[in-house]
């Protein structure tokens, strides 16, 4: 050792260690006493302590002296040491812990188990060959169209389907009989043809004929404008002067058992005052079995019955306009003594014309004998007064038309005729009967006479319904054979119900309840509950299936954009295996056998955890349970527990003989059957699962009208350590409000829950609102809320009704100038924001119903590095439907986020969540204010 006198061999005292008391709260714990320089610091001061006589000769502190060195090397022995040693100090607590292995181990100590993701679950509508009817087993397999960077998922139906042809694609009622009578030919708005090749042009002249009890009545109308459909090969014919006219009343007669007698026995003569009225199908398919004779007959026929009598109206094109003889009559020269006067319309002269003969201007072939006609009188005004004749007045607007030949036949014949100076070819037209026309007083009345002729009859097209598709009934169009309550529905369409928006498109699935067959007169009820929805046929009215939905439909859809799928069935995510263990050894204890292919699957049920495992394990081809623990099995209890290690890797352990039964001696006696694949991944959106992997008898195609939902990755430590404690809280018991969140929030698939007490009159009324994990948008028909409903209801009051509600997602827009520290770019700050924003105020790190406050923002902004100042902050919200509320954004100083609530109509809304949405970054405006 050299000897220096640089004074450096003198005791400073060296740093005292650190401190290891740590206050509560904090996200990790100090418990390093020193780190190398502390160490060496304090070694070296050693040296020259006076209780160290030893080491007095070591005066130098130089780095290349060897005792030094030794000191450096143990300094860097301590730093390693306390290094890990705050490292495993930090990982022998929950809130510390970072390791995913310590995590576990800790929340095992409690019994927790961390959550091994759920399989999504979507569902499946399949298309039949034509005239098929098959039974798709369960677990029929799909799998999904991949995307760009994307793995085709596999996907397996959940129970058997009963599936036909004629459930492909179930029609929704378009059109309905129209249904006129006197009152309504005089006011209809507009009439619907059938066909393009009408002839009709603007201003022709309709003639309606209304059969009644006495005798017809007639109606002349003028069409307006003239619209051809050929898509769905109608004409809509706008009528001049028309009014909407309000629904008719019709009588209603019910008779099914006249259609079965008519079928089995022989038909008596039918006294054409039947109709036949909605009959439940579980009638029909009753009277099938009494009758089998009738086995596919009497759908047929009561399909193809007209359930009340022929039409009352009928429609006519009169093609022919003709204005009487001498209407192009020359006027008359006039003299006075001698001398030419101004020409004058034969005002001396009485139209040569009676009340029982109407000639035309000309010759026309097409006006038939035993027809009717119109004579149109065109309203005049006031006429000059004339020599021993009054005046006329106008032809009242009830009088302008007078038809003809309704009492008795007219009779049409060609001849020539010299009257008014003219000499021409007429057709004569002579009425019968009583009948008389209004015979024209001056010739200036003559010239406005028109007599309309040649009636054609045009068929009536179907009156098409405006009305969207909503509420609990579906009319279809025609009767479909073979539906039954408890069959699933997807209704798919196009959103009337969302003021200013259009072409939003939605879909959603039914359940049916009921089934009737028959017919409805009006509109549709909307409702089961409806007694009155049927009413009496229409004219012509056939009989029409009605399906009766367990609830009402969510949204209201455009008609002919609807599309209902009939052959549905809930499928899930996961591909299905079948595999060999290994053999049963009786003489080991805790045999452990490894499954061949990971993840294993599990799929959401109503279960305290919200899973439950799709493996089944069998020994001898007795399948055992699966069980949470050893703990509490007797020595002849079947049983074996699962292990899943970081890989995904599932092992199967059996029972060591004391608690639990250990499997018998035998060779591959042991066998397992279990699905493969789970997480996020099987989320996929709707229209993408189209593959039949397995194709059954009579199977064309599948689609998912649905997006695959609920699925979720195994749990990670930060969740672990968040969910925990809560099976602590509750212990499989809801009491509290606080309770029915907790369990909630540790069902499997849900990241953020709330309960709220809400009140009808009759009773209390739980709501519990709750998100996917991280924030995902739940429907409210996914596997994840309707188990969590099912588990809420089994573990909980049976006298307290519950209700389970997919969150309302609340898009937070922040809009804020942002002034920045000199030496900082826009560039470079300008994301450090975006992320802090979006990491503060993230789905996972807002709850439900909890309101955002402009202090919190300014917070986050402010500890960003490079940011001076920031002003004119702006908060809104954007509705679940995309359209941005300025009215309801709230410049001021907070942002509200509503709890569970009832609405205006007294339906129950959910708890808000407000955050930010990563997938939307033009939320987040944020512009660089230079002052």
């Amino acid at each position: 050792m050299t000897e220096r006198t640089c004074g450096c061999c003198e005791r400073t005292g060296g740093p005292p260690p650190g401190p290891v008391a740590n206050p509560p709260g904090l996200p990790a714990l100090r418990l390093r006493v020193g780190t190398h320089p502390t160490f060496l610091a304090a070694m070296l001061d050693r040296l020259a302590a006076a209780d160290l006589p030893g080491l007095a000769g070591l005066t130098t502190r130089a780095a290349d002296d060897p005792a030094v060195a030794l000191c450096d090397a143990w300094a860097a022995v301590a730093d390693v040491l306390t290094f890990y040693q705050e490292l495993l100090g930090n990982e022998g607590y929950l809130r510390t812990a970072r390791e995913d292995r310590s995590v576990h181990e800790l929340t095992g100590l409690i019994g927790y188990r961390p959550r091994p993701g759920v399989a999504a679950g979507t569902h499946l509508a399949f298309t039949l060959e034509a005239g098929h009817r098959e039974l798709i087993p369960a677990g029929t397999k799909v799998q999904s169209l991949p995307g760009p960077g994307e793995l085709a998922q596999a996907y397996e139906t959940s129970a058997p389907l009963p599936a036909l042809a004629a459930a492909n694609r179930l029609p929704i009622r378009m059109t309905r009989p129209q249904v006129i009578d006197s009152w309504e030919a005089a006011r209809l708005p507009e009439l619907w043809l059938d066909g393009v090749a009408t002839r009709l042009r603007a201003n022709d002249l309709l003639l309606f004929r209304i059969t009644t009890d006495e005798e017809p009545i007639y109606t002349p109308r003028r069409v307006s404008a003239v619209e051809e459909d050929p898509e769905h090969r109608r004409t809509r014919v706008v009528l001049a002067g028309g009014r909407t006219p309000e629904p008719p009343a019709w009588n209603r007669v019910n008779d099914l058992g006249r259609l079965i007698d008519l079928l089995v026995n022989t038909p008596e003569p039918d006294r054409g005052d039947r109709s036949r009225g909605p009959v439940d199908d579980g009638i029909l398919r009753l009277v099938e079995l009494l009758h089998p004779e009738l086995a596919g007959l009497l759908h047929d026929a009561w399909a193809g019955a007209t359930v009340s009598g022929p039409p009352t109206v009928e429609v006519y094109a009169l093609r022919v306009a003709a204005p009487l003889f001498g209407h192009n009559a020359p006027l008359m020269p006039g003299f006075d003594d001698g001398r030419p006067t101004p020409m004058d319309d034969w005002n001396d002269w009485v139209p040569q014309e009676t009340s029982r003969t109407i000639y035309l201007d000309n010759a026309y072939q097409e006006i038939r004998s035993g027809t009717v006609a119109v004579v149109e009188v065109m309203p005049l005004g006031r006429s000059d007064e004339r020599r021993g004749r009054p005046g006329r007045r106008d032809v009242p607007e009830g009088e302008r038309f007078t038809v003809v030949g309704d009492e008795a036949p007219l009779t049409v014949d060609l001849q020539s005729r010299a009257e008014y100076g003219l000499s021409a070819r007429s057709t004569r037209i002579r009425l019968g009967g009583n009948e008389e026309w209004p015979v024209p007083d001056t010739m200036k009345q003559l010239r406005a006479i028109t007599v309309h002729a040649a009636p054609e009859l045009l068929p009536l097209a179907e009156l098409p319904i405006a009305d969207p598709v909503f509420g609990c009934v579906l009319e279809l169009d025609g009767l479909v054979e073979g539906l039954e309550a408890g069959r699933l529905l997807v209704v798919a369409g196009e959103r009337v119900d969302l003021p200013g928006v259009a072409d939003l498109a939605a879909a959603e699935l039914a359940r049916v309840a009921e089934v009737r067959h028959g017919t409805v007169g009006g509109d549709v009820p909307t409702a089961r509950e409806d007694p009155g929805g049927f009413g009496s046929p229409a004219p012509g009215e056939r009989n029409h299936t009605f399906l009766y939905l367990e609830r009402p439909l969510t949204h209201r859809y455009r008609r002919d954009t609807v599309v209902v799928h009939g052959n549905v069935v809930h499928a899930t995510h996961g591909e299905t295996r079948a595999e060999v263990l290994g053999s049963g050894d009786a003489a080991v204890p805790g045999q452990r056998f490894a499954l061949r292919s990971g993840p294993l699957t599990h799929v959401s049920a109503p279960t305290p955890t919200g899973v439950a495992s799709t493996l089944e394990v069998t020994v001898d081809a007795v399948r055992w349970p699966e069980q949470p623990r050893f703990l509490g099995l007797g020595p002849d209890d079947r049983g074996y527990v699962t292990e899943t290690d970081e890989r995904g890797a599932t092992t199967v352990v059996f029972p060591d003989g004391t608690a639990g039964r250990r499997p018998p001696t035998g060779t591959e006696n042991i066998r397992a059957r279990y699905r493969t694949g789970i997480g996020a991944a099987g989320n996929t959106a709707a229209g993408r699962i189209t593959l039949l992997a397995t194709k059954p008898l009579g199977v064309r195609d599948v689609v998912n009208p649905l997006p695959a939902t609920g699925g979720t990755d195994p749990e990670g430590s930060d969740q672990a350590r968040a969910n925990a404690l809560l099976p602590l809280k509750t212990l499989d018991r809801l009491v509290s409000l606080a309770d029915h969140a907790d369990f909630a929030r540790a069902f499997a698939g849900v990241g953020r829950a709330a309960a709220d007490r809400l009140s009808d009159g009759r009773g209390g009324l739980v709501v519990v609102t709750v998100t996917g994990v991280d924030g995902a948008v739940l429907d409210r028909d996914s596997d994840v809320v309707a188990n969590l409903r099912t588990a809420l209801r089994r573990h909980g009051d049976p006298s307290v009704r519950i209700q389970v509600l997919p969150a309302e997602r609340l898009a937070l827009k922040i809009r804020v100038s942002v002034g920045l520290q000199p030496d900082h770019g826009w560039s470079t700050v300008e994301p450090r924001l975006r992320a802090a924003l979006l990491d503060a105020f993230g789905p996972t790190r807002r709850e439900l119903a909890q309101r955002l406050t402009a202090s919190e923002v300014v917070a986050v902004l402010q500890a960003v590095p490079g940011v001076r100042f920031s002003r004119g902050l702006g908060l809104q919200s954007v509705n679940p439907d995309g359209v941005f509320d300025d009215g309801g954004g709230h410049p001021g100083p907070w942002l509200p986020a509503l709890g569970a609530r009832r609405g205006e109509r007294n339906d129950l809304l959910p708890a808000q969540h407000l955050c930010t949405a990563a997938e939307l970054p033009e939320l987040l405006d944020l512009k660089e204010d230079a002052a």
